[in-house]
């Protein structure tokens, strides 16, 4: 499957995942637009999926695997409670969650006169 673009507006509520999860597979940019005030929460959660999913290759014994499934949970909750404010961050946030695999890098940047953040999720080329 060739994609026509190499850079998505991935927060348009129309773009469906299994489209983000192709772009990021073959090398392409997806980009999401949320209020400034978010962008310290954005950044702490991206670490905290990043321990998660370090937690699931290292579930080693079964007290690994509860405390992995109880921080999952406390992601979520977080998460959700969050989107209900600010959709455009859940999103965000899903889709980190769910292409983690296919993200190389992140990358964000003031725009509007500095009130909004601009991520960047830069994928990395992944072979069938």
């Amino acid at each position: 499957m060739s994609l026509k673009w190499k850079c998505i507006n991935a927060g348009d509520e129309h773009v469906k995942l299994e489209t983000v999860q192709a772009c990021l597979k073959q090398g392409g940019k997806v980009f999401f637009v949320i209020p400034r005030k978010y962008g310290e929460f954005f950044r702490n959660q991206l670490k905290r999926i990043n321990r998660s999913e370090v937690m699931k290759v290292n579930n080693a014994s079964l007290l690994d695997s509860v405390f992995y499934k109880f921080y999952l949970t406390y992601i979520f909750v977080l998460d959700e409670l969050v989107s209900m404010r600010c959709p455009a961050l859940g999103r965000a946030l899903f889709v980190y969650h769910a292409s983690w695999r296919y993200i190389s890098t992140y990358d964000g940047e003031l725009v509007e006169a500095g009130t909004q953040l601009k991520v960047t999720y830069n994928g990395k080329i992944v072979n069938p």
